[in-house]
């Protein structure tokens, strides 16, 4: 699973998501690296909860065009996207 837009939405979405299913959370994208990093804290310790590895550094992006590289990466089979409308 990829997550587009890493703010409070997203990463409570997201972690209320996989508390519920088995989702594996292997990729974040966002405009702003403070919520990157953030969300990437509390999304390595609810993927360790169900034995499922941390999100790999190569596997965050950063930046305006984040989101393309993100959709890019061939691993992921869904995409929660949690950006502002604007």
């Amino acid at each position: 699973m990829g997550l587009i837009g890493c703010g409070a939405r997203g990463t409570g979405v997201i972690t209320s998501m996989s508390d519920h299913t088995n989702i594996n959370i292997i990729a974040l994208a966002d405009l702003f690296e403070d919520k990157l990093e953030n969300s990437k804290k509390i999304l390595d310790e609810q993927n360790a909860k169900k034995g499922f590895p941390k999100i790999l550094k190569e596997n965050t992006y950063l930046g305006s065009k984040a989101y393309l590289k993100l959709l890019d990466n061939k691993d992921i089979d869904a995409v929660q996207i949690s950006s502002p409308a604007y």
